[in-house]
């Protein structure tokens, strides 16, 4: 009788503060309206990620790079063999080391943080494999 009498002690203490610690974690949000900045109205529904550093990276039409106060854009350029491979990006991955992967309609990129550039694999690096094309999914094994 008094181990049945304890535990309903305790049990009903415990009942009674678990709905004050869970209130206690409640904080004040504060969001941010960036789309004008981000020039994204009217584009379809991109992939957010934060990276280990807290940079926000948005894959929509391009790559945006955003550290809490600005942004910085990476764009596909025709001419240049170290920007993304196309601009429609369909997923965003980073990986354990830190490294970022995307997938876009004209195949796989790597982008190495320190240099800013990109990286891009295409079914033309390796002669008998099939086209890369689009790439939708990227995940860890």
């Amino acid at each position: 009788m008094k181990i049945g009498f304890l535990f309903r002690v305790i049990t009903g203490c415990f009942l009674s503060i678990s709905p004050l610690c869970l209130y206690s974690q409640v904080s004040n949000l504060r969001f941010e309206y960036l789309s004008e900045e981000l020039d994204i109205n009217g584009v379809y529904g991109g992939r957010i990620l934060q990276d280990k550093e807290g940079y926000l990276w948005i894959a929509n039409y391009g790559l945006v790079r955003y550290d809490g106060y600005s942004f910085k854009n990476y764009q596909y350029k025709p001419f240049d063999a170290n920007s993304v491979s196309h601009n429609i990006i369909y997923t965003i991955w980073i990986d354990q080391s830190n490294t970022m992967w995307l997938g876009t309609t004209d195949g796989l990129c790597k982008f190495d943080s320190h240099t800013e550039k990109f990286t891009r694999y295409t079914s033309s690096l390796f002669p008998k494999m099939p086209d890369l094309g689009n790439i939708a999914l990227l995940a860890d094994d």
